[in-house]
């Protein structure tokens, strides 16, 4: 077995990525220290999930492996909620070997019900303006740490900034950063019940001015 985890509690971990469900296939990578997904726009905008393994209540990884495959994204997500809002059913994921698909067993123990599913796993080589602006003061009580070395200004394509909007609902700290190529990057800080997820986004810009 490669890949093996269960969670017993998936609503967070479903909104969040609802929120970003963006592209028709996900990337997921089971890492030690959890499980990562990463959706890719065209090469313009990489979205970055991370659900660390203490969010699970069991987290298996074969350390001698580099687990990388793709699934069909809306597919996880109706899954996941397959019972609605009726329960916070217990989640199996399971992974025995390269090609092999995703199996997600759901127990909703209320209701006494189990739910098998299976998805297909891909290879990740088989497939590959409106305007807003917005002012927020270094002095603000938002912000706790400011940095800039030099001004600069990039345009960027608002329909990629609107998908991250969706998740900041759920973030409780963003950081925002910029280098010299225009690429914005933005890391948020989800908080459930004391543990802790992360979203990375990734958008370059449509051109650069100084």
């Amino acid at each position: 077995m490669l890949f093996c985890a269960e969670i017993t509690d998936i609503r967070i971990i479903y909104n969040v990525l609802r929120s970003i469900t963006i592209k028709d296939y996900v990337i997921l990578r089971p890492l030690a220290e959890g499980l990562k997904l990463t959706l890719d726009e065209m090469k313009c905008v990489e979205t970055s999930t991370y659900i660390p393994c203490d969010m699970f209540s069991f987290y298996h990884v074969d350390s001698t492996e580099d687990i990388i495959f793709k699934i069909n994204f809306k597919t996880l997500v109706d899954i996941l909620n397959i019972f609605g809002d009726d329960g916070n059913p217990n989640v199996k994921l399971s992974y025995k070997s390269v090609g092999s698909p995703l199996c997600i067993v759901m127990n909703h123990n209320e209701e006494n019900i189990t739910v098998d599913c299976e998805i297909k796993t891909m290879n990740i080589d088989d497939i590959n303006d409106g305007e807003s602006e917005v002012h927020i003061s270094k002095n603000s009580d938002s912000v706790t740490v400011y940095q800039c070395t030099q001004t600069t200004t990039s345009v960027y394509s608002f329909s990629y900034i609107r998908q991250i909007l969706k998740v900041m609902n759920y973030a409780d700290k963003v950081m925002i950063s910029m280098g010299e190529s225009g690429l914005l990057g933005l890391q948020l800080v989800i908080n459930s019940e004391e543990r802790l997820m992360y979203v990375e986004y990734y958008v370059t810009s449509q051109y650069l001015t100084d």
